[in-house]
């Protein structure tokens, strides 16, 4: 028992720390002052995405870009709905999301590529903001924040509403940890809907993209630039906020998270490596506590839960508050469910290949 007793509190003490920084660390806004204007091409690889790549394209065209659609073999009007909107619009020389951005930027002709997923949600400024960001600062790699989309509950969908709910808790957690690491030029992960980095980075990176695995160029690409030292900037400016559709159904939810996780034994970054087992141990250990502390009612079981979900608690605060979210901290609770969940797509990523689009 006195074994087990100290596994779990060096586990949470760590985590603690670890924690605890990520959401106090300050948005340290380093300057990499731009000494000329920059070209920016933005691409946008798609399949079957016609409706929502028309309301997006009415966001960005005639903002200052060159706009590449790259359409990856779609079944619906998707090609023809770039065009009928006056932009550069491609076929994919390839299959899959990888070979179409890399399609893009082989078509670009701006010094600074933008990707971008069809369904995301912007303002109507968005682009113009993100611009000028990226013109004010010299930067190899621009990490955008995405998180959930408002939450819109509806009738008779509890389940889905829930989803939505746990979703958006974590979509915000793993922009505060993007965040954070960003902010000490450490990046460890970023996320695809929406990156901005040079051409020059992705022709070196992409030696380093794995094309065998079939997502996470996005995190690859930024570890690559820590690792290299190339200076990365955060868009802290929360109008420059991405906002995403949330995956409603449970089956979707859990393979899109299964297949964020396969990637983790491939990141060249030990930081990425070491905050994913720190994680994944801290939650693994939580399960049997919420049975000793909640039904067996040991005393020490409980403090060790107060602990962790306290810790929990803090880190929700930090992004609630950074990313402007306040109606996330209503539902605290279900922070309850989350060593299920993380243990549960963990395991399930070493048996289970879901297939990627």
């Amino acid at each position: 028992m006195m074994f087990w007793i100290l596994i779990v509190c060096l586990l949470i003490g760590l985590y603690a720390m670890v924690v605890i920084w990520m959401s106090l660390w300050p948005n340290e806004k380093t300057r990499y002052n731009a000494d000329r204007m920059k070209s920016v091409s933005v691409v946008i690889p798609c399949k079957n995405e016609a409706q929502n790549l028309t309301q997006l394209l009415t966001l960005l065209v005639n903002r200052g870009a060159e706009i590449i659609v790259v359409d990856d073999h779609s079944d619906d009007d998707t090609f023809a709905s770039a065009e009928s909107l006056i932009v550069k619009a491609i076929k994919n020389h390839g299959r899959g999301k990888k070979a179409a951005i890399k399609s893009g930027i082989d078509s670009a002709e701006g010094e600074i590529i933008l990707t971008l997923d069809a369904d995301i949600i912007i303002s109507e400024n968005w682009l113009q903001l993100a611009i000028q960001e990226i013109q004010q600062q010299s930067a190899a790699c621009y990490i955008i924040p995405v998180l959930i989309k408002p939450l819109a509950f509806r009738p008779f969908k509890l389940l889905g509403n829930l989803i939505e709910i746990f979703d958006g808790i974590d979509m915000l957690g793993l922009a505060n940890t993007t965040r954070a690491f960003a902010s000490i030029q450490h990046p460890i992960m970023a996320n695809g809907a929406a990156l901005a980095f040079t051409k020059d980075l992705y022709d070196g990176a992409e030696a380093h993209l794995r094309t065998d695995i079939a997502s996470g160029d996005d995190t690859f690409l930024v570890q690559y630039a820590a690792m290299n030292k190339q200076p990365v900037v955060y868009f802290h400016n929360p109008d420059l906020q991405v906002s995403v559709r949330s995956e409603r159904n449970l089956g979707r939810f859990l393979k899109q998270r299964i297949r964020w996780g396969q990637k983790t034994s491939a990141y060249p970054s030990w930081r990425a490596k070491g905050l994913a087992w720190l994680i994944f141990l801290t939650n693994l250990v939580t399960i049997p506590l919420l049975y000793q502390g909640l039904i067996a009612f040991e005393r020490w079981a409980l403090m060790a839960l107060f602990c962790r979900f306290a810790i929990d608690l803090i880190f929700l605060i930090s992004g609630v508050v950074r990313y402007r979210k306040w109606q996330l901290l209503l539902w605290y609770g279900m922070l309850l469910f989350y060593p299920f969940y993380i243990v549960i797509t963990a395991l399930a990523g070493f048996v289970y290949r879901p297939k990627w689009k």
